[in-house]
Formats: structure tokens, C-alpha cells, sequence
């Protein structure tokens, strides 16, 4: 028996928490990284596969995506709005989510059993202070007559799943809804993700973030089109920088309506790169400009040209860190082998934002491998393949399952 299960050799290995940016080998064995090396004898694997030409990173964290999809609701986040997990993250090169707020304390216990314990994909949740969770924009407007128990007994009931409190779509020309989440953080002391709403004079924005928000509070959505950004000089508001060093943390949150070029191209370029670049996918942003993970990462290089172990921290040890998700985000010896396969397509390649806002870049991320805990969950050329004239003539035929009847006429 050797001792590993495979090696990935002659990659490019990101991994910005380690700080590697360098030809290196990973080696796997039992779903977890046994060794990170310059050479790894292949003679010690069952399997190599060559990555050469390619790039090695974590499997990607999105930290801001919409997937309790079990419940039949039509056009409702908590519904038809969402996506089945499985199906649209791994070809994104996407192993950990994280579901902002689509569901509440009334019907988190449905979200896990129907979704989060049936995916490969390892699923966290912000629980929605709304009851009901995103079940409409109704029942989001109301903070204060949800039931505070229910979502504290849920939260602290769920703790390994449930790593914060979400807030959004709320168009009250008042704080109640940051009042009342700020009232649940006192009891389990976990962040607030803020999804502003709807925009009111009463409730500046940046209020928020210098007064209103606490350190390791999320404000996502940070380059939408009513986000003051740039003053009347193209230059970044100050106090965005003051509120990143107040510990506001800054998440895009792309989605079909929250991601204007016109804000986020000048900002990046000038240095203020968000904290965790996430697509805010459901159905109405999977096939619109977000698209996924690998589109996203790629306008963001064409946006702003970071370099790669910057764009990929913020889609690995950034989000980890910021919603407290563990040991994952990273190739350290020792984490569950989730791993991302990059192929970096060179030529030309446009991007729109929200509002049909265009940029053309040069380079476009294509996912061509995904391991979660070791396991192949995407394999875009069947690099897991065998040529088919090399394996046995019956290769693919159960003789205990079922005969093979030779024709007799």
C-alpha cells in the first residue's frame, strides 16, 4: 500500500494563508493534505496527476450565496430564488458556502435537514433575524415583532452550522433592524452581515459603517450603485479607509444587482480592495453577470490587476477568518483536501456589472479540477481518465450484476 492516494505535481500552488506562491507538489491521503513539497516522490502515490501549465489554490470559500432551495416557495430567496448546492459551486472551483440570511429561526431546522446535511458542498449559514427568513420582502420589514427566543435558542442550537446574523432588504427610514440584530450579537457574540436595503436619508451609509457597525461586522454589497464611494474628485471616501480601521469588514456580494463598475473599478484601482470577493448567486444572478465564482475572480482581474495570491485570499483564508468558519481556505498538512484546479485562459474576455456597465480583460480563470476532502467533484478534461484502449475489453461491465449475452444470429 503506498502512502498516498494521489500527488498533484508541477502545479502552481496559491495559498495565501501559508503565504506560498511557488512550484509545489500536494500530496493526499485519507481526504486530508499529508505533505506540501517542492518534489514529491510519485513512486508514493497511487495516483499523479500533472499540473503542470496550471494553478493549485484551496477550494474557494463563497461567502455570500443563496441555497435553501426545498422549500417550493416561488420567487423567494428561501425557494425558487435559491440553488441546489452541488450543482453550480464545484465547476466554480467553490467547496464552502456560506447561505446569508435565507433562513430564519421558524425554518432553519428544514434548510439543514433538506439541504446542508444532504450536500457535498460544506454549507455555513447567517441566520436571518426575520422569522421566516427571506420567504418574502414582507416579512424582513418587521424586526421587531420576530421572535427573539426562537432565534437565540436556533442559534446557539445550530453553533457549528450558524457562524453570524444577517439583516436585509429593509426599507424602514429607521435602525430597527440593525437595533434588534445588535440586540441577538449580544447573546451569541457572532457578526452581523448588513445588507442595507433600500437607502434613506435618515439611515446614512456612513453611519453605518463609523457608528452604527462593530468590529468584525460585515457590511456586503459594498460597491453597489447607492454605496457612497468616490467624491466629487473620483477619490475614495476617507472614511472607508477609517471604517476598515474601526474592523468594518467589506464583502461585494455581487448578485444581479449590487456589483457598479463605476464604483468598483476606481476603488480597487486606488487600493481599496474588498475583504472577501463573494457572488451572492441565486437564480436571478447564476445566469446573469455574477455567474460564479471562476467569472467573478476573473473580473476582478480585469477590474483591478491584484495579484493572484491577493484575488484568491479573498476567496480563501479572508472569508474564513471573517465569519469564523475553521480550518479551512488554505492547504496547511493536516485540513480536509479541498482543492481547486486553475487553467488561466489568455485572450480577450468582457464583463458587465449590474447596469450593463462593461470591461474587457485578458485573462479568464477556467476551473479545470475540484477535490472536496480528496474526493473528485470536477473534473472539466477527465484528467482522472484512462485512455479507454488501455483498459480491459469488458471495462464498465458488472458480471455479477447483470449478462452479457453474445449474439447467436
Amino acid at each position: 500500500m503506498k502512502k498516498y492516494e494521489f500527488i498533484l505535481k508541477n502545479g502552481r500552488v496559491i495559498d495565501p494563508l501559508n503565504e506560498i506562491d511557488a512550484a509545489m507538489d500536494i500530496a493526499v491521503a485519507g481526504g486530508k493534505i499529508e505533505k506540501v513539497d517542492k518534489d514529491i516522490n510519485p513512486a508514493d502515490a497511487e495516483k499523479v496527476y500533472d499540473m503542470t501549465g496550471l494553478i493549485v489554490t484551496p477550494g474557494l470559500v463563497d461567502a455570500h450565496v443563496h441555497c435553501y432551495y426545498t422549500t417550493n416557495m416561488p420567487q423567494a430567496w428561501c425557494g425558487d430564488y435559491s440553488l441546489q448546492p452541488d450543482y453550480f459551486n464545484f465547476p466554480a472551483g467553490v467547496t464552502t458556502m456560506v447561505d446569508v440570511g435565507s433562513s430564519g429561526s421558524f425554518n432553519f431546522d428544514h434548510f439543514r435537514a433538506t439541504v446542508i446535511e444532504r450536500a457535498k458542498t460544506r454549507i455555513f449559514a447567517l441566520l436571518n433575524i426575520a422569522d421566516y427568513g427571506m420567504s418574502s420582502l414582507y416579512v424582513e420589514q418587521f424586526p421587531k415583532k420576530n421572535d427573539f427566543d426562537s432565534f437565540i435558542h436556533c442559534a446557539e442550537k445550530n453553533s457549528d452550522i450558524i457562524k453570524g446574523i444577517k439583516i436585509a432588504h429593509y426599507w424602514g427610514p429607521n435602525w430597527d433592524d440593525l437595533d434588534y440584530a445588535k440586540r441577538c450579537q449580544k447573546v451569541i457574540n457572532k457578526p452581523i452581515m448588513v445588507d442595507f436595503g433600500v437607502f434613506k436619508k435618515e439611515r446614512p451609509y456612513d453611519e453605518l459603517v463609523m457608528e452604527r457597525l462593530d468590529k468584525g461586522d460585515i457590511s456586503t454589497h459594498c460597491f453597489r450603485s447607492s454605496v457612497p464611494v468616490l467624491d466629487e474628485n473620483g477619490k475614495v471616501y476617507d472614511y472607508l479607509y477609517r471604517a476598515r480601521e474601526r474592523g468594518i469588514y467589506f464583502d461585494i456580494g455581487h448578485g444581479c444587482a449590487s456589483f457598479m463598475m463605476r464604483n468598483g473599478v476606481p476603488a480597487m484601482r486606488q487600493g481599496f480592495l474588498p475583504d472577501s470577493i463573494s457572488t451572492d448567486l441565486h437564480a436571478l444572478s447564476v445566469n446573469g453577470t455574477a455567474i460564479d465564482m471562476a467569472n467573478l475572480l476573473s473580473k476582478m482581474l480585469a477590474c483591478c490587476d491584484m495579484p493572484l495570491i491577493e484575488l484568491f485570499r479573498r476567496a480563501t483564508v479572508n472569508p474564513a477568518k471573517m465569519l469564523n468558519l475553521g480550518n479551512i481556505g488554505n492547504l496547511s498538512v493536516g485540513t480536509e483536501a479541498d482543492i481547486a484546479v486553475w487553467n488561466m485562459r489568455t485572450g480577450q474576455f468582457g464583463y458587465q456589472d449590474m447596469s450593463g456597465g462593461k470591461i474587457v480583460g485578458d485573462r479568464k480563470l477556467e476551473c479545470e479540477m475540484t477535490f472536496r476532502a480528496g474526493e473528485i467533484v470536477w473534473d472539466l478534461n477527465a484528467r482522472a481518465g484512462v485512455p479507454f484502449e488501455e483498459l480491459p475489453a469488458l471495462y464498465g461491465f458488472d458480471p455479477e450484476a447483470e449478462d452479457y449475452v453474445i449474439p447467436t444470429r
